[in-house]
């Protein structure tokens, strides 16, 4: 996208509309999700997740970002997805460490020097910058441990939302009201702005 425009958006209308994808180039699919009248949807940590159909969206290789307003409320086993095409370096995959509260990417290839906030909306934003990973919480750049070069998005399946593309328990248990893809990368003070622009929203 040109600006600050996101190739792909996942957000909440209201607990009547349902999801909508704001750029109109998606088709959006729910499965048994709870929608709450602040705008938001939650999953329940066991059956609940959304998926987005095969998309070159989330196939955007050596440069783009991936968004998400996220409220972790717990641990409902072992990694809780928070978005997975596949959990290899070629495919987007991020995972909340279900013991540590670490945020892991591609697999546990890189993950977070510190824990998630949770019980509280966090702004969570990953960029990719000519194949080098930079994650932010709520604006701020985060340490990373393992590989943070040399990644190429070129997985173009199937998006999940809120659990892991090859099953088993990997439910998040929480809520997300914005997700958001990129086909460039961000940079730290548009993240930034991207934080501030919704703080007020979810009072951080």
């Amino acid at each position: 996208g040109t600006g600050t425009s996101p190739d792909y958006q996942v957000s909440a209308r209201s607990n009547t509309q349902n999801l909508l994808d704001t750029t109109g180039r998606n088709t959006i699919t729910t499965n048994s999700l709870t929608y709450n009248s602040n705008t938001t949807f939650s999953f329940n940590g066991s059956s609940n997740y959304i998926t987005a159909a095969s998309s070159n969206d989330w196939a955007f290789q050596l440069d783009g970002t991936v968004e998400q307003w996220v409220y972790i409320s717990g641990n409902s086993g072992t990694n809780n997805r928070l978005w997975c095409v596949n959990n290899n370096s070629s495919s987007l995959d991020a995972y909340l460490n279900g013991s540590s509260y670490n945020i892991y990417f591609h697999g546990g290839t890189v993950g977070t020097t510190s824990t998630i906030p949770t019980g509280q909306w966090v702004h969570l934003a990953v960029t990719y910058t000519g194949g080098t990973i930079a994650v932010y919480f709520n604006g701020v750049a985060q340490g990373l441990t393992g590989t943070t070069t040399g990644y190429n998005i070129t997985n173009n399946s199937t998006l999940y939302i809120g659990q892991y593309q090859g099953g088993g328990n990997y439910y998040l248990n929480g809520q997300v009201a914005i997700m958001r893809v990129y086909s460039r990368s961000l940079s730290a003070s548009e993240v930034q702005s991207n934080f501030m622009a919704h703080r007020g929203r979810f009072g951080v």
